[in-house]
């Protein structure tokens, strides 16, 4: 970390206690501790942020592939319906029969746009739902993990003060032996 081995993170702490004294050190340990949780925290939920900006990117991607699919189908049928009229207005009388038929199957083409441009609308919301079950899955996860990291930080601080408290006491009782 940095090039600072055992013996010198020592003599920090050291000097520390010496500057500081050991009645604020421990609050200062316990402050330094929490701002770097809460810095994790921020970024974590910066990142999530950028992540969640990215899938709504992606899920409007797959909605305009959708709407072009979709446009290029009317326009199929467009064309369709467009040649099927010109054939009607030049044939003859005996040709009716065949237009009838025609006529419905240009109903059952319409009828199977609508049935795809309805099931293309299903999957971008059954779509969009999952991704939103998803995000919010992950976002409580790690809000649990958030809160096991703060809680471990804090029992390690408030094991570090307890150690220092002891080894305070045990030098006081020292100092009052030899006297």
């Amino acid at each position: 970390m940095f090039g600072i081995g055992m013996p010198e993170m020592i003599l920090i702490l050291a000097v520390a206690l010496i500057v500081i004294g050991p009645k604020k050190l421990p609050d200062l340990a316990k402050s330094l501790g929490r701002a770097l949780g809460e810095f994790k925290k921020a970024t974590k939920d910066f990142k999530e942020s950028i992540d969640v900006d990215d899938d709504f990117k992606e899920l409007k991607d797959v909605k305009n592939a959708f709407d072009d699919i979709s446009t290029d189908i009317k326009e199929t049928v467009d064309v369709d319906i467009k040649k099927e009229d010109w054939t009607q207005e030049t044939s003859a009388e005996s040709d009716k029969e065949d237009t009838q038929e025609d006529s419905a199957e240009a109903d059952e083409e319409k009828t199977q746009e609508t049935s795809a441009e309805s099931d293309i609308d299903e999957a971008q919301e059954t779509s969009i739902e999952s991704d939103k079950e998803e995000t919010q899955e992950t976002s409580k996860e790690s809000d649990k993990e958030d809160t096991q990291e703060v809680s471990k930080e804090s029992d390690k601080e408030e094991n570090e003060t307890e150690i220092v408290k002891e080894e305070e006491e045990s030098k006081g009782s020292n100092e009052e032996k030899r006297e």
